[in-house]
């Protein structure tokens, strides 16, 4: 599902994450992604929770102050109805990302 999963502190790197099946992230009103206690999301952090486009998410998470490896925990919104739980360490569906 990721295709560069590393977490490069004070850097500009993106981690990629591709997703399949029946997800379309531009259907969403807001993506969030949570890294540890590292909280953003597309709406108020859109430089670092980027939609590429229905099926591709670029997060910018190098000014984190995450110091270990972190499972991504990554929800879609649309109103009026709960989140939709993309990824996270309970789905498993997606590894845990290192920082270096």
């Amino acid at each position: 599902m990721a295709t560069q999963n590393k977490v490069i502190k004070g850097k500009g790197n993106a981690v990629v994450i591709l997703f399949g099946g029946p997800v379309d992230l531009t259907a969403f009103d807001k993506v969030q992604a949570i890294f540890g206690a590292d909280d953003r999301n597309s709406a108020d952090d859109p430089d670092d929770v980027v939609v590429v486009s229905a099926t591709e998410l670029h997060l910018f998470f190098g000014s984190t102050g995450e110091t270990s490896s972190q499972y991504w925990e990554v929800n879609g919104f649309q109103a009026p109805g709960l989140p939709v739980e993309l990824t996270s360490k309970c789905l498993g569906n997606l590894d845990f990302s290192p920082v270096c």
